[in-house]
């Protein structure tokens, strides 16, 4: 877990680094972790070190990951098929 916290960190730092050589405050822009083929487990890590935004973009993987952790904030990304759109509203 210490080096997905210490990644994690990492990856904040140059965000708000980057925000601020574009002239706004860090507290401006959100990371969004991509969850996409990644385990409950590994994404539970990202969770415990500090970061509860999250992105997914397959509907099937989503769901069950967004069971599995609770507190978590999601986005859906990517396309969105017109068929799964009133799967993907209530949840997202």
């Amino acid at each position: 877990m210490a080096e997905i916290a210490a990644n994690l960190k990492l990856v904040k730092d140059r965000v708000a680094a980057a925000a601020e050589r574009s002239g706004r405050r860090p507290g401006e822009v959100e990371l969004v972790v991509v969850t996409k083929k990644w385990p409950v487990e590994v994404i539970r890590e990202v969770q415990q070190a500090g970061h509860d935004l999250f992105g997914e973009n397959k509907l099937q993987e989503a769901l069950e990951k967004l069971s599995r952790l609770p507190g978590a904030r999601w986005h859906f990304i990517g396309r969105l098929q017109r068929n799964k759109v009133r799967k993907v509203v209530p949840e997202f």
